[in-house]
């Protein structure tokens, strides 16, 4: 039987999809879509017009003519040239998806160290069926009629190897494009674990578009598939990656793809990425900077996102000075963590990506956008060891204490500003940054602030008190006052005094410190002779005991020294009620007549249990006690009270302790005053009606216990008296009607003339 020898129509169109066909017309093929026009813009360029084609998807097979093949298209051919041809017929496999070549075959199989000069078989190709699964099968009959008479013709079966192989060689060839063509167009029952596989050579294809400048689409890529940023930042040089630097030749295999065999060359230095590449420096420079600036894209789009994750778990960049250091992690362990959805993370893989994304974005940052650093370091999850030598080197301090503080640092940020102050001439400008750092720190860093205000204190005392006076955190009152104390109890009184009066501070255990402090330092400074400073501070404490009520009067006078400051305790005194003892200091300890006179007109409170103050003051002049001066030094001042304040004396109280030699004259004014006070004239009027109304009672009764006998000789009017009222004239007691008196007194008075 002698199979293909008749002639066959050769098909120019096979069937490849439900959208497409290919067409042979020459030596090129042609992809046509459902409306005639060509689908892709590549086409299959043949070396001739192919004799036969036939599909078995993915492939497109051509038998091409004896001697148009190159021999240099056959692998493993030793000797091979372009200059020489196969003679015999060849089979080219082509993949329907990329149109590239696969494989080509000189057919029939023969040794492949030397070829026939002329071809020996004639080739066809059986394609049973259209369909997809069908095999293909080849039939070779020999051009000799009488080989082919004995021998007759040979089918061969063309099998494909295993899809999972092909994935395999054609990701080993780099080819990643083919192989997620072929992997798309495969069922997902003829592939183990597809999607997975497909997200692998996903990844490697983004990395072999890295390493060919094309870094837009490559992170693209690596944001789709959320790559562990760690991968993508080990592309970069180590000024970028740190530790994680990988070179590049360890690329695939650090993304999951085959190791490529060892060749023996130079080593590769670790810094190595996708900059080392010879050519142009100008090219490279403006290709390393072009990478950077799709680094921070990358990194930008990660950081919101693992943001977001890490709150789901209540963890915000405010806590990352709680969570262990990102070099505590070795670099295998960074570069093992998963690439996966960030909601599948744990919480430390996810601080550990946000440590990574920080940390190369900050030197992101420094080499090309320098002024962004600030916000980065204020608040991020920086890994401070990597960083902190970069700003150094660079002087950027203020980052650094950016850093130092957002990481809770406070000691190292306050040593540099130290450091740096040393540079500065103008107080101010030496000593205010760390003021106004320590005004930010809160209660939890009490020890700190004390520490690190030390020093500034020793510099200037106005500028650091003004730590402690901040409106920005609120320290707690006692252990500030008592750290002010130990350096200097006018420092804690000073704070105290801001407490009272900016503050509003009522409490008595603030106001009896303050009294305290001021009895302490007046006393202090007497001790050492410096009268200025007692002078100063004892008038302080007598304008606040005079001036408030939040404190324990009795409490500071028991810690008065006995023969000292009386004026003081005069002042308490007056506080504890005791304003007798309180004017008997003014006048017998003090002699200070014009303050004793204040003292009264401060507390003097009309119709109260004060309100005969001024009397008690003039009876301590005009009745002294042993302890007095001379009663003649008490006179004066005693008259000078009773002049100025006559209306706030009782009048009575006053004459009556007046000594015997005190003239009407020298208390003439105050008389006068006295007759003119309403009280006083209303007392007068009344005891002088009373007096009259006596006097008149009296003259009445003996009136009335005087008798008349009416007899006709007393008689002067002989008319009827009946019941009509009498006069009873003198001397001699005439008797008349009382309307006849005036008459009688007429006549009476002409007879005696």
């Amino acid at each position: 039987m002698t199979l293909g020898l008749g002639a066959k129509a050769k098909p120019n169109v096979i069937h490849v999809s439900k959208n497409e066909a290919l067409i042979a017309k020459d030596n090129n093929g042609y992809m046509v879509g459902n409306d005639g026009k060509t689908s892709r813009s590549d086409s299959i360029d043949w070396p001739a017009p192919p004799e036969e084609i036939a599909l078995v998807k993915p492939y497109v097979f051509a038998i091409l003519p004896p001697g148009t093949v190159p021999t240099s298209q056959i692998e493993s051919v030793p000797g091979s040239s372009a200059s020489t041809f196969v003679p015999s017929p060849v089979i080219e496999v082509r993949s329907s998806i990329s149109l590239s070549p696969v494989q080509t075959i000189p057919f029939p199989p023969s040794p492949l160290t030397a070829f026939a000069t002329s071809a020996t078989h004639v080739i066809r190709l059986l394609s049973p069926s259209p369909s997809e699964k069908s095999p293909l099968f080849v039939v070779s009959t020999p051009t000799d009629r009488t080989a082919a008479t004995t021998s007759g013709s040979a089918i061969w079966s063309f099998r494909i190897k295993p899809w999972n192989q092909q994935i395999d060689e054609l990701v080993e060839a780099g080819a990643y494009s083919d192989a997620l063509s072929l992997l798309e167009s495969l069922d997902a029952a003829l592939i183990a674990d597809k999607e997975r596989k497909q997200h692998q050579i996903r990844a490697l294809q983004a990395v072999d578009q890295f390493r060919n400048a094309k870094y837009d689409d490559a992170i693209n890529a690596f944001i789709e598939l959320d790559i562990n940023p760690a991968k993508v930042v080990a592309l970069y040089p180590e000024s970028i990656s740190g530790r994680l630097a990988v070179p590049q030749d360890e690329w695939v295999p650090l993304f999951g793809g085959p190791r490529p065999p060892k060749v023996e060359q130079a080593p590769t230095p670790p810094t190595a990425s996708s900059t080392d590449l010879t050519g142009d420096p100008t090219e490279q420079e403006d290709n390393f900077h072009r990478s950077i600036e799709t680094l921070m894209r990358y990194l930008s789009d990660r950081r919101p996102k693992i943001a977001g994750a890490l709150a789901t778990f209540h963890i915000t960049p405010l806590q990352s000075h709680e969570m262990p250091h990102l070099s505590a992690t070795s670099k295998e362990d960074l570069l093992a963590l998963p690439s996966a959805r960030l909601s599948s993370l744990t919480p430390e893989e996810l601080v550990r990506f946000a440590q990574i994304v920080d940390t190369a974005l900050f030197k992101s940052y420094l080499l090309n956008r320098p002024g962004l650093l600030a916000s980065l370091c204020r608040v991020g999850w920086c890994e401070v060891s990597e960083v902190e030598e970069l700003l150094r080197e660079r002087e950027k301090y203020q980052e650094m204490i950016y850093l130092y503080g957002g990481r809770k640092m406070h000691g190292k940020a306050l040593d540099l500003l130290r450091q740096l102050s040393e540079h500065e001439a103008d107080p101010r400008d030496k000593l205010m940054p760390t003021v106004n750092y320590l005004q930010r720190l809160g209660p939890e860093h009490m020890d700190q602030i004390f520490e690190h205000s030390k020093w500034v204190f020793e510099h200037d005392r106005d500028i650091a008190f003004e730590i402690f006076t901040s409106e920005e955190a609120e320290l707690p009152k006692e252990p500030v006052a008592d750290f002010l104390e130990k350096l200097d109890p006018a420092l804690c009184a000073r704070y105290i005094e801001f407490l009272i009066s900016e503050r509003g501070e009522t409490s008595q255990q603030f106001h009896d410190r303050l009294a305290e402090l001021y009895l302490r330092m007046t006393v202090a400074a007497k001790r050492r002779g410096d009268d200025v400073a007692r002078r100063r501070t004892y008038e302080k404490l007598l304008q606040f005991i005079n001036t408030t009520e939040h404190y324990s009067a009795d409490r500071l006078f028991a810690m008065l020294p006995s023969e000292d400051l009386f004026e003081a305790k005069a002042i308490l005194l007056g506080r504890l009620g005791r304003h007798d003892s309180a004017l008997e200091v003014y006048v017998y300890r003090l002699q200070d007549f014009l303050k004793a006179e204040e003292y009264c007109k401060r507390v003097y409170q009309p119709h109260s249990p004060t309100g005969d103050v001024f009397l008690t003051l003039l009876r301590i002049y005009l009745l002294p006690g042993p302890a007095a001066p001379p009663a003649g030094e008490l006179l004066p001042p005693a008259l000078e009270l009773i002049s100025r304040h006559s209306p706030r004396l009782d009048p009575v109280a006053t004459l009556q302790l007046l000594p015997p030699l005190v003239t009407a004259e020298d208390v003439r004014a105050f008389l006068l005053e006295a007759l003119r006070a309403p009280v006083f004239d209303t007392r007068v009027v009344r005891n002088l009606y009373k007096a009259r109304e006596e006097q008149v009672a009296r003259r009445l009764m003996v009136l009335q216990s005087k008798r008349v006998r009416i007899t006709e000789s007393r008689m002067w009017c002989h008319k009827r008296l009946g019941g009509s009222v009498i006069a009873v004239h003198a001397p001699h007691g005439e008797v008349t009607h009382y309307q006849c008196r005036e008459a009688f007194s007429r006549k009476l008075k002409e007879t005696r003339t």
